[in-house]
């Protein structure tokens, strides 16, 4: 008769260890987890946390533009009027041309890597030199949107998803101890 260290032993050799060993690691993950979201954020005075972002939408798909983003103080400085100043700058206007120069000159695509072209913004750019005055027809649109990372929403979210992962946790954890779950154990985890 082999004989057996009984199931309540620490020994390092029994399954019993092993159970004990990951009720440990789920208590950590469990205190872990409480731990970070009953602390308190620290909240940011500085106007980066609100960002204004321009994109151009062509054909109904938009796309933010390339380096046309700033910090805003409050969601309502975020105006399409500055998107627009954007695209009428010299700085898009100079790339541009420098676009159309590498097409013109027969270069090849592989020397013409380091640009990147948008489809939308070169459009953008196009009406923007060419089109004056309220008669004038566009087929681009430019609109700003606002970000604000210290909106109630993402904080919500955040502590929703920490919620339902911690009760997932716990019920993982008590569903094989208690006897009133059982038969739910049974019928669902039968592995």
């Amino acid at each position: 008769m082999i004989r057996r260290p009984p199931r309540s032993t620490l020994s390092s050799s029994s399954a019993a260890s092993d159970v004990y060993k990951r009720q440990l690691l789920v208590a950590a993950l469990f205190v872990a987890v409480v731990g970070a979201a009953t602390s308190t954020p620290v909240e940011s005075t500085s106007t980066d946390s609100i960002v204004c972002i321009c994109r151009c939408c062509y054909l109904g798909e938009c796309a933010p533009l390339e380096n046309a983003s700033w910090p805003v103080s409050t969601c309502t400085d975020c105006s399409a009027s500055r998107c627009k100043e954007v695209v009428k700058s010299s700085e898009r206007r100079v790339k541009m041309a420098r676009i159309f120069e590498t097409l013109q000159d027969g270069v090849p695509a592989g020397a013409r890597a380091g640009l990147s072209v948008d489809v939308c913004e070169v459009i953008s750019v196009l009406e923007a030199a060419t089109c004056e005055g309220d008669g004038c027809r566009t087929s681009t649109d430019l609109k700003a949107e606002c970000f604000d990372r210290n909106e109630p929403i993402h904080k919500y979210a955040i502590m929703a998803f920490v919620s339902v992962a911690t009760f997932g946790v716990i019920f993982g954890f008590v569903k094989n101890h208690l006897p009133a779950l059982q038969g739910f154990n049974a019928k669902y985890f039968n592995y």
